[in-house]
């Protein structure tokens, strides 16, 4: 938390509250999202700008190599990521697209969009005193049961005065991909993933409810974050409740994922690589 500064982070190799990996310490998320990053350009030309990031785990074998790479007609960010398991040793993994999305741009005249047949899990237990989310609810997007007896409609942002820290998931999709766009602005943000290796949408909902340390009641944003497993509490509960990534020894994977901006008023209903489709 003392180096957080919102944004987009991969973590990488545990998601969630601190805890002991394989007798290792680790703090809130892992170790990879606070470490620096070698970088390397592979490109910087009129057409195409592309640039290598490598980091590695300090307390853990994994390595992350991503390369991200804009094209000049495009405001689709290509992102080709590898994770690696440098140990000979199987090892589990929660891997975690950390992506927040705060103010200017988020308010309550965003809208979200996710793909049909998406299912909303609620965190098991409560996230903060000011959870307003039923724990261990699962339904149809979108709408959760709230602890006063009214619902949360999932697809609109709650305003600064709902005071509200909740932690949710969305899951049970085809395909991988979700957008805000900001009607009063006309301009979106989307992010397409492949859910064969992130099966869950985490949510997280700062909507000005966390008190005290580090956020004081400052802090409006809706974290947005493919991940392959489920539940904050890391990699512990991930293993328990089946949903661990297992990486075999020296294995890597490889993924492809595309975000960025878009513009217009309309609703979207899917992606298809760079392309945003709308209705």
């Amino acid at each position: 938390h003392d180096v957080y500064e919102g944004g987009w982070q991969t973590v990488v190799p545990h998601g969630g509250y601190p805890d002991t990996v394989s007798g290792a310490d680790m703090g809130l998320h892992g170790d990879v999202n606070t470490i620096p990053w070698d970088c390397r350009i592979e490109e910087d030309s009129p057409k195409r700008v592309s640039v290598t990031f490598v980091g590695e785990s300090i307390r853990t074998p994994f390595k992350v190599k991503k390369t991200l790479t804009l094209e000049a007609d495009s405001a689709i960010l290509q992102l080709d990521e590898t994770v690696i398991n440098q140990s000979d040793e199987p090892q589990d993994c929660v891997w975690l697209e950390h992506i927040a999305i705060g103010p200017p741009f988020l308010s309550e005249k965003c809208r979200l969009y996710v793909p049909e047949g998406t299912r909303i899990l609620s965190d098991p237990s409560d996230t903060d005193p000011n959870s307003k989310l039923v724990p261990g609810f699962e339904g149809p997007w979108p709408n959760v049961p709230l602890k006063d007896g009214t619902t949360s409609d999932f697809s609109t942002i709650p305003p600064r005065s709902d005071r509200s820290l909740d932690m949710a998931y969305m899951t049970g999709a085809d395909d991988g991909w979700y957008a805000i766009l900001n009607r009063d602005l006309q301009l979106g943000w989307v992010v397409n993933y492949p859910s064969e290796v992130f099966k869950y949408l985490w949510y997280w909902r700062n909507y000005a409810g966390g008190m005290g340390y580090p956020w004081y009641g400052r802090c409006f944003n809706a974290g947005l974050e493919p991940c392959t497993s489920f539940g904050n509490a890391g990699v512990t509960e991930s293993q328990d409740n089946g949903t661990a990534r297992r990486f075999r020894g020296n294995e890597s994977i490889k993924v492809t994922l595309f975000a960025g901006a878009f513009t217009g008023n309309a609703a979207v209903i899917g992606m298809d690589g760079k392309k945003v489709i709308t209705s």
